[in-house]
């Protein structure tokens, strides 16, 4: 399995979608009753191969990730070859508010209170592995507003 097996909610989320893949693979609703019933291997390979093609999809669109915690706040984008990660980071007991303004940050960077760290990276994994590690480490997908916020301060 390349990524993770889809929880219960995700399955159930992904109902119509999980019809339309057995139906490709000309499974009935019927047989997967049985397959379920009879052949629990069975059903686990296609549940795996199932949520494999999901995360893909979803994955393979994304292009970036962030993470914020009360003392740390990580964003990443995913390029084609490699990527590029910042992270704005509390140097003392200091919270990083939510929802902090840019000018703010700018603000608590002069004063030292924070310190911005930037770095990139090709990746040694394919591109979705990678980016669903982060996701595995409570990363989340974003829309980059974080990751273009953090880099207007570099």
């Amino acid at each position: 399995m390349k990524y993770r097996r889809l929880t219960k909610g995700e399955f159930e989320e992904l109902h119509e979608e999980f019809i339309m893949f057995l139906s490709a693979n000309t499974i009935t609703g019927d047989d997967w009753k049985k397959i379920v019933s009879e052949d629990i291997e069975t059903a686990d390979k296609l549940m795996d191969m199932f949520s494999d093609i999901a995360f893909e999809k979803v994955l393979s669109s994304a292009k970036y990730v962030e993470r914020v915690s009360e003392r740390e706040v990580m964003s990443a984008r995913f390029d084609d070859a490699e990527a590029e990660m910042i992270i704005l980071r509390s140097t003392g007991e200091s919270v990083i508010p939510a929802n902090m303004p840019a000018l703010e940050m700018k603000k608590a960077l002069e004063s030292k209170a924070f310190e911005l760290i930037k770095g990139s990276k090709k990746y040694r994994l394919e591109r979705e592995q990678e980016m669903f590690q982060l996701l595995m480490q409570n990363a989340i997908i974003s829309d980059g507003t974080l990751f273009k916020q953090l880099k207007s301060l570099l």
